[in-house]
């Protein structure tokens, strides 16, 4: 894919002082937060007669702006400093000058977009729309007939490459990664998070990945290295966890098989198990392959032989270092079902342990979840996500391999599912009123143990709350005329990117520039465009600029190591702060029923960027 010179809408408003027109801009940060990530074809703007750009008519009226000497330039959001542009001020006000600055100012901002593509790779659709407000004879001007112009952007990128990952509350990592086919190797700068529980305390995590080679081969399968690592320290203790990752992959853009891999992995920790702590540095030699059923649904299949140092450190114990190998597999389903409108995956975990003359164990964990953003109105919503899942074991299961309920599992739903979070197998069941692997059972005083069986199931509910947020995109009128003549939105000029002008523009340049026939543009065109589709939809409908909705909480667990049971039953209140691609999340879970280990109570706090540049 290449690029190409981006169109804009140019749209006349009205002459006399004061008005205003139906696009805000938006600020400065948050156009920041928006998924910038690189152009890959940008698209313009259309009315109901596939117009391209929407020329400015001149008028010599009194109430006109054109034909009038511009005294002041100024754009919105006030810290836009484009190139220089064409028009000055100075110059007579004619409908080619203000067209063509601004069609400087949309070039301006994908220039911009460009010089991330060039650190952070992948591809994106954009859209640009630039709307102009007159000032005729502002206050300060010494002479009449004059004019002050504002030029007011709206710029939307629209990623085509892991559109999840970069756009909340969508689900993340749904589609499979590609490789960059031209251009400078990627370099995706960290990703930070910071959490808290009731076991771990504050925590600060990052992690970081990159892609340092590709082969640039438009008819081949691309073929490339991909390099993470990470980690996660607690600031009130000595836990800690990092890992790091390399991978040589081979990834296709169409068929049934999308990608296959093959690397090498490390990491230590220091991880709680109910007062406990186990010790571990693990190597691993790791394959998979990824399957695309459609451009939504697909099926993400691993295994990994491993070598595990580790002990497990009892309170007053001092327990030596041990060695064991572990041969382990996952299998990730994860599809957005066109009826249910909603996010769903579905994981299998399996690990067998060979520990020597102990003899060998096996466990086996499963968990599913499903998340919708269920419209209530124009750009409100009630998020609702439900989790469940389960876990067992045979043999004779190492104490620190056993199960612990708690929290601190990360985000199931949202993380990447080519990520370390969804990589391992579950600590046990999701209790966000206990700690991370706080909850075991006590079959005497004094000692803990983990489970070998457990269940679980979550739910979450966030409600929104109309003042309290303001719509990404604004659902005002344009002076676009639609196909029955009645002015488009904004949102509607966006939907039709997504519609028709998008997919037509990519199979032209398919066609064009990569010289596919015309039927292989088309299908191929219309796959892109069906794995961004429901990320845009957000985007267009549902996303804000800022959000704050309170969030109710329900949590039920149980864990068993016979004849040993426990089971737990809790709820709580939150509040979820989302500014575009940033979620902020702080919630106190109470234990109703069940052990609580000196406290019925847990205070968690998370918050997350994505691609920071």
């Amino acid at each position: 894919m290449s690029n190409s010179d981006p169109f804009c809408v140019a749209r006349s408003g009205a002459a006399n002082r004061g008005s205003r027109h139906a696009l805000r801009s938006l600020p400065a940060w948050a156009l920041a937060l928006l998924p910038l990530t690189s152009v890959a074809q940008p698209v313009s703007l259309e009315t109901g007669s596939e117009r391209a750009a929407a020329d400015v008519a001149s008028s010599t009226t009194a109430t006109s702006p054109f034909g009038r000497q511009v005294v002041a330039i100024a754009f919105r959001p006030a810290t836009l400093r484009p190139a220089e542009l064409s028009l000055k001020v100075g110059q007579r006000l004619t409908s080619e000058s203000l067209n063509a600055a601004m069609r400087e100012l949309a070039s301006h901002l994908t220039r911009h977009a460009e010089l991330a593509a060039a650190a952070s790779g992948g591809s994106a659709m954009s859209a640009t729309y630039v709307d102009a407000q007159f000032e005729l004879d502002p206050v300060g001007s010494t002479r009449a007939d004059t004019v002050a112009v504002t030029l007011r952007p709206l710029h939307v990128f629209l990623p085509l490459d892991d559109p999840g990952a970069r756009i909340l509350p969508v689900a993340r990592g749904l589609t499979a990664a590609s490789a960059q086919r031209q251009g400078p190797p990627p370099l995706l700068p960290a990703r930070l998070t910071f959490a808290s529980d009731r076991t771990l305390g504050p925590t600060v995590g990052s992690s970081w990945h990159f892609n340092p080679t590709s082969v640039v081969d438009a008819n081949s399968p691309a073929r490339f290295l991909r390099f993470r690592a990470g980690g996660m320290k607690s600031l009130d203790s000595s836990l800690y966890a990092g890992d790091a990752a390399v991978r040589g992959v081979r990834d296709w853009q169409t068929g049934l098989i999308r990608q296959v891999s093959a690397g090498i992995e490390g990491g230590a920790a220091r991880e709680p198990r109910g007062e406990s702590r186990y010790d571990s540095a693990t190597w691993s030699g790791t394959s998979g392959v990824a399957l695309a059923f459609n451009a939504n649904t697909r099926l993400i299949a691993d295994t990994r032989f491993s070598s595990v140092r580790h002990r497990f450190i009892e309170p007053a114990s001092n327990t030596p270092w041990s060695v064991t190998h572990e041969l382990g597999g996952r299998a990730v389903f994860e599809t957005i079902p066109p009826r249910w409108l909603g996010f769903f995956r579905a994981a299998v975990w399996q690990d067998t342990l060979f520990a020597g003359p102990a003899g060998s164990s096996q466990r086996l964990a499963g968990r599913a979840g499903y998340a919708r953003e269920i419209a209530v109105g124009v750009n409100q919503s009630v998020g609702f996500e439900l989790i469940a899942g389960a876990g067992q074991t045979w043999g004779n299961v190492a104490r620190p391999r056993r199960f612990f309920a708690g929290g601190g599992q990360g985000q199931f739903l949202y993380e990447s599912a080519g990520g370390p979070t969804l990589a391992t197998m579950p600590d046990g069941p999701q209790l966000r009123s206990l700690g991370k692997a706080q909850g075991s059972l006590r079959p005497t005083p004094g000692t803990a143990i983990g489970g070998t069986r457990y269940w679980h199931l979550n739910l979450n509910v966030a409600l929104p709350i109309p003042p309290w947020s303001r719509p990404l995109i604004p659902n005002e009128a344009t002076d676009l005329p639609g196909p029955d003549g009645t002015p488009l939105t904004l949102k509607q000029l966006l939907r039709t990117q997504i519609a028709r002008t998008g997919p037509n523009l990519l199979q032209s340049t398919l066609e064009t520039k990569d010289g596919l026939p015309p039927e292989d543009a088309r299908r191929q065109a219309a796959e892109i465009f069906a794995q961004i589709r429901p990320a845009a939809h957000f985007v267009i409908d549902q996303a804000n600029i800022f959000a704050v909705k309170p969030l109710l909480l329900i949590d039920a667990a149980g864990l068993t190591a016979s004849p040993q049971h426990a089971s737990w039953l809790a709820a709580g209140a939150g509040v979820q702060l989302t500014i575009v691609t940033a979620k902020f999340e702080l919630g106190y879970m109470r234990t109703l029923t069940g052990p609580t280990y000196g406290s019925q109570g847990n205070v968690f706090a998370r918050l997350g960027f994505e691609r920071l540049f």
